[in-house]
């Protein structure tokens, strides 16, 4: 079972509820539920890639299940994301992220394993070198529809990430996804 919180804090409401800064750590305030509709693969196929990208963006930037309690992990910039901490969505251990696209923040990552205790594994195809030395389990590896190297970069399923590193049998409780618009190709993975 993979559970995605797909909620992104650089838009500054977020079904009318203010974002409220604190060090670290950000708290927004409560959030509703707001419904997405997701078109057939027929319509998709017939939108641009501005139209794609944007439509994946307004997505991503609305809340996808209810949550009274959400903190900002890591940077308030790009490298920061929002978890809910609600009972049914909390990262109990032993949890397992993996965040797919960290270029040189690694924010998120570090705040994951330091304030939850997580098993966190940061995934980046362009930075050969560890981007911090806090980040113990980083692979130059990305992820993509399909195995392979492409443009001298290895890319990974999923399902290929997941048993090259023996976690088939774990839970994966957090899957952080900033991947420069290249998230369709994962999504259409079989």
């Amino acid at each position: 079972m993979v559970t995605v919180h797909l909620c992104r804090a650089d838009v500054q409401k977020i079904a009318g509820s203010t974002v409220l800064p604190v060090a670290g750590v950000q708290k927004i305030a409560r959030s509703a539920v707001m419904p997405v509709v997701i078109p057939s693969l027929e319509e998709l196929k017939t939108k641009t890639e501005i139209e794609l990208e944007d439509m994946y963006h307004g997505f991503l930037n609305n809340v996808q299940v209810k949550c009274n309690k959400i903190v900002r992990v890591g940077s308030i910039g790009d490298g920061g994301w929002n978890v809910c901490l609600d009972v049914k969505w909390y990262p109990t251990k032993p949890c397992l992220v993996y965040s797919f696209g960290i270029g040189r923040d690694s924010t998120f990552d570090v705040g994951m394993k330091n304030i939850f205790g997580c098993e966190v594994h940061s995934f980046d195809p362009f930075e050969k070198k560890i981007p911090n030395r806090e980040l113990l389990n980083f692979h130059d590896i990305g992820i993509s529809n399909k195995s392979g190297i492409d443009g001298g970069r290895q890319f990974m399923t999923l399902r290929d990430t997941r048993k090259h590193l023996n976690h088939t049998n774990k839970d994966i409780s957090i899957l952080k996804m900033d991947v420069e618009s290249s998230e369709w190709r994962f999504l259409t993975a079989n």
